[in-house]
């Protein structure tokens, strides 16, 4: 697409939202950062439901569920939504590693945990995340719209990048092409409830990118979890 130009002497005020967008904008240090802005805007907005929520972002806080809370509360995976990062981390750190779930989960992402944008993020990524499949041969599969499975990893009891205790790791390094850097890893906080930490190998050291929740369905008995949907 060729950018609108203006006519003769039209002053940039009476562009329309579009053209003030596409309008070029002269070449130097200063207006290089907007131009790539404008062509993200455009060339990114679909990914970014996506991929570019796993982006932490200063967000307007909502009422957090303190950890002294959690601890006497029932854990839903509402009320892990709405627990600010503090609060997810000391209740991580509190629990054991827990048992390997088998079956279909659904699953809620929390990124920017605690903040209105974090849960308005957590819907759009929920459009298309629904959760994960264990079938219990040491795999995990992801759970997408319309009933489609995608991007396999690996399940193993393994060290956290948190804390240095046990955790179940569900690791895309040796299953995925496009994933390959990425390490999720989670711990049973309530029977059938797990909360979830997903991070992304960087140099020097691996950078937690957003939390999560699974949980098997409360109609589906663990030994029968397979059949669930």
């Amino acid at each position: 697409m060729i950018p609108a130009q203006t006519r003769g002497d039209e002053p940039a005020s009476k562009l329309s939202p579009i053209n003030k967008l596409l309008s070029p904008v002269p070449v130097s240090k200063s207006h290089l950062g907007e131009r790539m802005r404008r062509l993200c805007r455009l060339s990114v907005f679909g990914i970014a439901a996506a991929a570019g929520l796993l982006m932490g972002t200063p967000s307007v806080a909502i009422a957090d569920t303190p950890a002294s809370l959690l601890q006497t509360a029932p854990l839903t995976m509402e009320s892990l939504q709405r627990t600010d990062q503090a609060g997810l981390e000391a209740l991580y750190r509190s629990v054991g590693a827990g048992s390997v779930p088998v079956g279909s989960m659904a699953g809620r992402a929390i990124p920017s945990p605690g903040t209105r944008k974090g849960a308005r993020k957590s819907k759009l990524i929920g459009l298309l995340w629904k959760g994960k499949e264990l079938p219990g041969d040491g795999t995990m599969v992801n759970r997408l719209a319309f009933g489609v499975r995608a991007v396999r990893a690996d399940v193993y009891y393994g060290e956290s990048w948190l804390d240095g205790g046990p955790t179940i790791v569900l690791d895309y390094a040796n299953t995925s092409r496009l994933f390959g850097d990425v390490r999720d890893e989670m711990r049973e906080v309530a029977p059938g409830l797990y909360l979830g930490l997903t991070y992304v190998r960087k140099c020097p050291g691996p950078k937690l990118a957003m939390f999560y929740t699974v949980q098997i369905p409360s109609n589906c008995p663990t030994e029968r979890a397979g059949t669930c949907r």
